[in-house]
């Protein structure tokens, strides 16, 4: 027979990692900003409108990022039939920062491990 020292504070504050990995909320809104911050400065202007719109919408386990406006998919994406081609500055601009908001995400992750006590 043996008896496990810490077993219970282990159990405890494991869970509470678990729980804290499972709201990410704001890391995710420090990633949307992070992306969109990138993103103002490459998105193209005529009236301003779209980098005026550009949002981003964080939740526990995702954060999306783009525009209402009905014409900033096709300016993004591109409309070959229509002549317009893609400009993905939403995209270049994750690509571009993704070191960054990994790291934020790696350092969430860090915390959590941290305050892992017991056995």
């Amino acid at each position: 027979m043996f008896t496990v020292r810490g077993g219970e504070q282990l159990e405890r504050t494991m869970r509470q990692a678990g729980e804290q990995l499972e709201d990410l909320a704001a890391v995710n809104r420090r990633v949307g900003d992070l992306v969109l911050g990138r993103a103002r400065p490459r998105t193209p202007v005529r009236s301003g409108r779209l980098v005026a719109s550009l949002s981003a919408d964080a939740g526990t386990e995702r954060v999306e990022m783009g525009s209402s406006l009905v014409y900033a998919g096709p300016i993004h994406n591109g409309w070959p039939a229509h002549n317009i081609r893609a400009n993905p500055f939403l995209t270049d601009a994750a690509r571009s920062s993704e070191d960054q908001w990994v790291g934020l995400y790696f350092d969430e992750l860090q915390d959590a491990i941290a305050g892992v006590k017991g056995a």
